[in-house]
Formats: structure tokens, sequence, C-alpha cells
């Protein structure tokens, strides 16, 4: 049985599969071999990288976290937060991706 944190991965990526099925999703572990502050969710979908921070609705992002969040942003990359099962969050993370894509079609 998941823990509350991944089953709120696990709806993530059921959604994220569902409107692209092509994406590629890679679930980071924490231990001696991952590195900390690197997003729950990396993803590349569309060719565009995508990462997704998974926290319950009573989690907090650490410092190292938002940093990490930073960077991929400053590198091009989308990176999100998602608190819980939160459909609105994920659409408004769809809206960020289908607003690049659309930028690269023209």
């Amino acid at each position: 049985m998941p823990t509350p944190e991944g089953a709120v991965k696990n709806w993530i990526k059921e959604r994220i599969k569902k409107k692209y099925p092509d994406a590629y999703i890679y679930v980071t572990h924490v231990g001696q071999y991952g590195k900390r502050g690197v997003p729950d969710l990396v993803m590349c979908i569309k060719g565009l990288f995508v990462c997704i921070e998974v926290k319950t609705i009573k989690g907090k992002l650490t410092e190292l976290q938002k940093l990490e969040g930073k960077r991929i942003e400053d590198a091009g990359g989308i990176w999100a937060c998602i608190y819980g099962r939160n459909q609105d969050a994920l659409d408004e993370l769809y809206g960020q991706i289908e607003e690049v894509l659309s930028i690269r079609l023209t």
C-alpha cells in the first residue's frame, strides 16, 4: 500500500498518462544514490522537460526543493508543486505545457 504522498504521485501519474499517453515519467527516490531536492516526478512531455514536486495537503516545500525548482525553470523547464489530489493545480500545469507547445508551433 502506498504512502499518502505515494498515493498522490500515482494519482498524478495516471492523469498525466491519460492526457499525454506518450509521456516519459520517472519517479525519483531519496536515498544514498539520489540527489536531495530533485522533484518527485521527472518527465518528458512532447519534448518538454517537466518536473513535479508532490506533497500531501499538509506537506511543505523545503528551501532546497524551491531552489531546484528555480534551477529547472531557469534552464527552460517547467516545474510545479502539487499538493494533494488538486485537479486545478494539474490543469494549471497542463495550461503551461500547452502554452509552450503552442509557441513552438508558431
